[in-house]
């Protein structure tokens, strides 16, 4: 699975605070973010962890099997980003 990177701006920020501790804290210059594909049928998104309830359409597989209103692998505030 491939996850989006950001890099550190010139000027030091990422524009995420929880970004920005993470960055301090393993001295790493990236910053992976988790982006959510939900609902994501046989469009398989690269960098997006891609999450259905269904286990294949049209032979494409998501990341992730479950229930859009119970999206009980993920924790709350973990998500930078969601497509739907």
């Amino acid at each position: 699975m491939r996850l989006w990177r950001l890099r550190r701006g010139s000027n030091g920020g990422v524009g995420r605070d929880a970004a920005w501790q993470e960055l301090q804290s393993n001295g790493s210059s990236e910053v992976v973010l988790k982006k959510l594909n939900l609902g994501c049928g046989d469009k398989i998104l690269p960098g997006y962890i891609n999450v259905d309830v269904a286990e294949a359409r049209l032979g494409k597989k998501p990341d992730v099997l479950c229930d859009l209103r119970k999206l009980t692998p993920f924790e709350d505030q973990s998500v930078d980003e969601i497509l739907s």
